[in-house]
């Protein structure tokens, strides 16, 4: 039946052409291979067919390819064992499957990655082949991008999480085990949420889901939370929270980050407590204790009540220091420190704000009878020895103290009570130590006054308001005159001329009396140099000039600078002063007497140690205090006139010149002249003035 046989021709050739066709509008290149073969053995591959993607892929025609050997189209690269994998499928009509085969494409030396499928259709080898090179890169780059991500969080040195949003973690790292003390195993499959301290999950989950929010502005949060450990103790970490979205914005995962701040949170704790803490004796310090002076008197104001202040300050604690060692003076403020916070009241503030010092705080005081009180209980209780380990061995050593106690009122405030409970420290440890005193309401205005005279001061030496006086010294039994004494006075613009008595002890509390002395040292060698002053001139020196260590070179240079001979030169040195000289002044002393510079002793008599001072300096005179001089009577057998006689003689026995001090009378002449004192000084010969 030639209809059916051509039938079924026209369908086969109608499905070769609807394969034909779809294998020409493939993308990938395609082609159809035949068997060459030789002694009854498959040794090659025809090509018979291609479609356009080989002919576009390398840039031929059909013509070129069909009839030519497959090893003209894709290289020796095939002449191996995937070449002959292709022949063994073209012989069996097995399916060939060749994955990230490499080899090169045309014109270029680069080797490309493909992925080549091979199946026979009736005597014919299909054969595809698709470049996988870049699709390969992006698996590669994929890969090492995870590796790298894993690698970040699995050896990172905080704890990382990676969770679903959900909040189940899936991912965890060696730091996080730690940190919690889990393994791996019992946290992966677990939420966050269990490992999170109760009383922080609610905000956490909060910020969770405002995380989630694909509106919400930002995909971190930062947060400071706490953690649970296994064993119940919790960790306060920074946690920081990152959402990864898939490309349509939507949550794929959590990135949780933790990082240990217990450490920082040590050091904080460390350094508030350095802040308000004295770290030997574990009390209260000065910062502290002003701020909570401030709380309390807002406290007491409101209850209309008082309160007071106790500025305590160990006596003749630096003898401890000095003697036994300062771990014997640190062991020794740790009890006084023990015993004061052992006897204080509840609500009583205790803090040591000095070296030696502490401040209690008296809250709910009726009246300033009850601060003393108080005061007896605190001195009480420290009084007992103490036993200090030394170097060598224990000792006992029995601590007292001195107490100023100020008592709050509508005025006060912080700075001004611990200011007038310290003041009143000072009068009392002036008084004796080893009690206590009141703060004087108007100590507060003689601070003021003194720090405005110093001020003052400091002032005059830059404007030279200082001049110099000068006071005749007189041979005693004629009457002439043989030298002056150098007095300072400060012309004040406003007050006319000052006295010494009138501003010198805060000049020498403030140091300042060093640049008044050399002022006067300056006038008095201009006088000399001049011409018009005869004999010599005495000049006080301070112990502040004898401390410093350029007052030598200073009164040299004031000697050459005026062309003064150094015999015409007296310095008068008090007692106290001459007690505590450094060694680099009594070398200094030496020298200037070496030179002809005279030395005599101040206040002679008024000190402790007189006899033992003119053994040890170079002494060439001196002065008889006024105080002796004023108490001088017509009668031999009174106590100052045997005084005044035993030390002029001393002075007539040692070769020195002996000056009696404000002699003012006749009488007092005579007495002085009959007790063999040579020189005098005083109103009776003249009374001080800016020229002689």
């Amino acid at each position: 039946d030639w209809t059916t046989a051509h039938a079924a021709v026209a369908d086969v050739e109608t499905s070769h052409a609807r394969l034909r066709q779809t294998v020409d509008n493939q993308i990938d290149p395609a082609i159809e291979l035949e068997v060459v073969v030789e002694a009854g053995e498959p040794v090659d591959l025809v090509i018979v067919e291609v479609n356009p993607a080989v002919l576009a892929t390398y840039g031929v025609t059909r013509e070129q390819l069909v009839g030519e050997s497959l090893v003209g189209l894709v290289g020796d690269n095939l002449l191996s064992e995937p070449y002959r994998s292709c022949i063994d499928a073209a012989v069996t009509g097995d399916s060939l499957v060749l994955d990230g085969l490499a080899f090169k494409v045309p014109g270029s030396d680069e080797l490309h990655l493909f992925d080549v499928r091979a199946y026979r259709t009736g005597d014919r080898l299909a054969v595809t082949w698709r470049d996988v090179t870049d699709r390969q890169r992006e698996q590669d780059a994929l890969a090492r991008s995870e590796r790298l991500f894993r690698s970040t969080v699995m050896d990172a040195a905080i704890g990382m999480a990676v969770a679903d949003p959900d909040g189940t973690m899936r991912i965890v790292n060696a730091a996080l085990c730690r940190l919690l003390e889990r393994d791996e195993t019992w946290l992966v499959g677990r939420s966050l949420i269990e490992v999170i301290h109760p009383d922080d999950r609610e905000r956490v989950l909060t910020e969770r889901a405002r995380l989630m929010d694909v509106g919400h502005d930002g995909d971190t949060v930062i947060s400071e939370i706490r953690l649970l450990r296994a064993d119940g103790e919790s960790v306060q970490v920074r946690r920081a929270g990152v959402i990864v979205r898939d490309s349509t914005g939507e949550p794929e995962h959590l990135l949780v980050q933790v990082e240990d701040l217990t450490e920082h949170h040590r050091a904080l704790r460390e350094l508030e407590y350095r802040a308000f803490h004295d770290p030997l004796t574990g009390l209260r310090n000065r910062t502290w204790v002003q701020e909570i002076l401030e709380v309390d008197l807002v406290a007491a104001r409101l209850a209309s009540s008082a309160l007071a202040v106790l500025y305590l300050d160990l006596d003749r604690f630096n003898v401890v220091n000095d003697s036994l060692g300062h771990a014997a003076g640190d062991a020794l403020l740790a009890v006084v420190a023990e015993r004061l916070n052992g006897c204080l009241r509840a609500g009583d503030r205790l803090g040591r704000v000095g070296g030696d010092e502490f401040v209690v705080v008296l809250n709910g005081i009726a009246d300033p009878d009850e601060a003393e009180e108080i005061a007896e209980q605190v001195a009480a209780t420290l009084m007992r020895q103490v036993s200090v380990d030394t170097a060598v061995e224990g000792h006992r050593v029995l601590p007292t103290m001195s107490v100023g106690i100020a008592v709050s009122d509508d005025t006060s405030t912080a700075p001004s009570l611990l200011r007038d409970a310290d003041a009143a420290l000072v009068r009392a440890k002036k008084d004796g130590r080893n009690r206590w005193a009141f703060a004087d309401t108007h100590q507060h205005e003689r601070a003021i006054e003194r720090l405005t005279l110093e001020d003052a001061l400091r002032l005059a030496v830059e404007r030279h308001e200082f001049v110099t006086y000068y006071q005749p010294i007189v041979r005693v039994g004629s009457g002439e005159i043989v030298g002056h004494e150098a007095l300072v006075r400060w012309a004040h613009p406003e007050r006319g001329i000052l006295l010494p008595g009138e501003f010198m002890d805060v000049a020498e509390a403030s140091g300042i009396v060093g640049e008044i002395d050399l002022a006067v040292l300056g006038g008095a060698c201009a006088a000399l140099g001049s011409g018009v002053m005869p004999g010599t001139v005495s000049v006080n020196v301070s112990a502040v000039d004898l401390a410093r260590t350029t007052w030598f070179d200073d009164v040299l240079a004031a000697l050459s600078r005026h062309h003064v001979d150094p015999s015409r030169l007296v310095l008068e040195i008090t007692e106290t002063a001459a007690l505590e000289l450094p060694e680099h002044t009594r070398w200094s002393l030496d020298r200037l007497r070496d030179l002809g510079v005279g030395l005599h002793v101040d206040d002679f008599g008024t000190g402790f140690s007189s006899i033992s001072l003119l053994q040890d300096l170079p002494v060439t005179g001196l002065k008889l205090d006024r105080r002796f001089v004023t108490a001088l009577t017509p009668h031999e057998d009174s106590a100052a006139n045997a005084l005044a006689a035993g030390l002029a003689g001393l002075a007539a026995g040692l070769g020195l010149i002996g000056v009696a001090e404000g002699v003012e009378t006749e009488e007092q002449a005579h007495v002085l002249r009959a007790q063999g004192w040579s020189h005098g000084q005083g109103w009776l010969y003249g009374r001080p003035a800016p020229l002689p």
